[in-house]
């Protein structure tokens, strides 16, 4: 009996330059998203948060543009812990400026969604489950490696939960 097996050819456009709203104004993408300024602008992003080692070349969409960027691998012992202030203060200072804001690393899967959890963590009063399945409804490739789940797990530990209304703290 013979199968016919269907073959895909993939366009750079189905794997490259992608990019998911998570919540309203905040995106998780990849290297490639982070460089096109018309998709930017599409998406009114005007601030880009770059988790990603190496240099990158952010698109510029307008004089108004906010840019930061960490230095950070996507292996098991680096540590995201320390940086996940700062990245949660852009953030959340883009967003109340009425930014839009991307969040990427080179694929958008790891270190990338670890930062947007742990934002969504602090902001939306919510544990590491909540914060990753958010995040995975928008952007189902999303996972974390291994450290930065353990890391994520530490960081919720230790948010200050006393200031989180009272059916949020657990």
């Amino acid at each position: 009996m013979f199968v016919e097996v269907a073959t895909v050819a993939l366009v750079d456009d189905d794997v490259h330059n992608s990019r998911d709203e998570i919540i309203h104004g905040l995106w998780i993408g990849d290297i490639y998203s982070a460089r096109d300024a018309d998709a930017l602008r599409e998406d009114h992003i005007s601030s880009v948060l770059s988790v990603y080692r190496g240099q990158v070349d952010i698109a510029k969409v307008g004089p108004r543009q906010t840019d930061s960027d960490l230095v950070l691998d996507d292996t098991e012992n680096v540590d995201v812990l320390s940086l996940l202030p700062d990245c949660i203060a852009f953030i959340g200072g883009e967003l109340e400026k009425g930014r839009g804001v991307l969040v990427h690393c080179e694929a958008g899967m790891s270190r990338s969604a670890a930062v947007v959890a742990a934002y969504l963590m602090q902001a939306n009063h919510v544990d590491i489950s909540e914060a990753l399945k958010i995040v995975r409804t928008a952007r189902r490739n999303a996972q974390p490696n291994v450290g930065f789940l353990r890391q994520l797990e530490a960081f919720y530990q230790a948010l200050d939960k006393s200031k989180w209304p009272h059916d949020f703290a657990s």
